[in-house]
């Protein structure tokens, strides 16, 4: 389903690369049109490295950001059960 990467150095690299192209679509545009699913995918990595507390402030900004977004069915799992440790 997804390819995660397995060492904390590569996921803590992809978290970075995701989160500088949605500021910069951000930027250029006044909004962010993630045709990649990016935004999906942050709390799941943060939750990967065992950052719940990245975990938990990607999921507020996401639900800040896109508030009238349905999430992706992995996220919302993880986003609720996350719910629970916050």
């Amino acid at each position: 389903m997804y390819d995660f990467p397995q060492d904390p150095k590569k996921i803590r690299a992809r978290i970075r690369r995701y989160e500088r192209a949605l500021r910069r679509e951000q930027a250029s545009y006044g909004f962010i049109n993630d045709g990649g699913g990016q935004r999906y995918l942050l709390g799941l990595l943060y939750l990967l490295m065992g950052d719940t507390a990245g975990a938990l402030q990607s999921f507020a900004w996401f639900a800040q950001t896109f508030p009238d977004d349905g999430c992706d069915p992995v996220q919302y799992l993880c986003w609720r059960a996350g719910r629970c440790w916050g």
